[in-house]
């Protein structure tokens, strides 16, 4: 039906279903690109499962065929997205402008529940090294009154860690947002709710929701139908109020062969703050089993957003990473 209505062939557009055994076993890892010209920086490694990859969203946008996406990622590896962008759904879609051209169905941070103004983030540094691929950009424009910051780091061990911040002088509810597919499970107690976690902006559409409260490390993980998935851990911050429910689905015309499932969204919420931070720990598993993934991940310091330190934990090792406007330092310690 795709290849009908443009024309182009369906491997073309989409790719085939299936890659031939000697063309995956060829694929090399393409390298990490800053295209400031549209404001994507893209980090990709090989690692141990595979080659990952990582979208952050900077540069200016504009309305009409613009979205208000600033600051958001996008996540792929283990052959799918791990983090997924539901904002694109192709013209005609009846929620087009009440889900899918808001911010809260994007991967990034939102203020007090409205979505973004058409505004620019800055790259502050993009970092390719064989160690360590990072990028982080800033922005005071996307919410006028409030520095947004975030970092999206891909280590080639094998995880993505992201650090986002907003600041202001006063006071706001900061809403941190992640999407994808598959069976969710969390080391938190979820309560059904009997509301969305928001009235408008798209908010309205994230259904079946529950909620929990916590001041200490969480984590979660979707499992995925062939026994793969994506583990989420996020360092404890005082009160954060964690909602999970289901979005919108993709839409079939721009992405051709998602089924209509809704998309899982998770949202990490600070109430009333004037600052809020968030350090989380994106891991890719092979084979997901239901207890959470082993890696940890701890805010070390925080002196400003300009100067952080964190760290992830596993068995027998420990990374530090250092976070400045200058770039990104990592230390191994076993």
């Amino acid at each position: 039906e795709n290849s009908r209505l443009t024309g182009l062939p369906e491997g073309l557009l989409f790719g085939p279903d299936e890659q031939p055994e000697s063309s995956r076993k060829k694929r090399p890892a393409t390298g990490s690109r800053h295209l400031s010209g549209i404001g994507y920086a893209i980090l990709r490694s090989e690692t141990p499962v595979g080659i990952l990859e990582g979208l952050l969203t900077c540069g200016p946008t504009s309305p009409g065929k613009g979205h208000p996406d600033r600051l958001g990622i996008i996540l792929h590896g283990l052959g799918r997205e791990l983090c997924i962008d539901p904002g694109y759904a192709g013209y005609g879609q009846p929620n087009d402008a009440t889900w899918y051209y808001q911010s809260v169905s994007h991967n990034l941070i939102t203020v007090d529940r409205t979505s973004q103004r058409f505004a620019e983030a800055t790259c502050l540094f993009f970092q390719d090294e064989d160690k360590i691929k990072a990028a982080r950009a800033a922005s005071e424009t996307l919410y006028l009154g409030v520095r947004l910051s975030r970092t999206l780091i891909l280590d080639p061990e094998g995880w993505f860690l992201d650090i986002a911040t907003a600041e202001s002088d006063d006071i706001h509810d900061y809403d941190w947002l992640y999407h994808s597919y598959g069976t969710f499970e969390s080391n938190l107690a979820f309560s059904p709710q009997q509301k969305s976690p928001g009235a408008q902006n798209g908010y309205e559409h994230i259904a079946s929701c529950r909620a929990a409260l916590t001041s200490e490390d969480w984590s979660a993980t979707w499992r995925f139908e062939d026994g793969a998935g994506v583990s989420l851990a996020m360092a404890g911050q005082p009160e954060t109020e964690v909602f999970v429910g289901d979005g919108l689905p993709m839409g079939m015309q721009a992405i051709g062969r998602y089924d209509g499932t809704p998309i899982g969204c998770l949202i990490a919420r600070h109430n009333k703050a004037r600052s809020a931070v968030w350090v989380t720990l994106i891991e890719p598993l092979r084979q997901a089993k239901k207890e959470a993934s082993p890696s940890r991940v701890h805010l070390s310091k925080f002196n400003s957003a300009d100067d952080i330190t964190v760290a992830v934990e596993q068995p027998g090792k420990r990374v530090n990473y250092h976070i400045s406007d200058a770039g990104v330092q990592s230390k191994s310690e076993t």
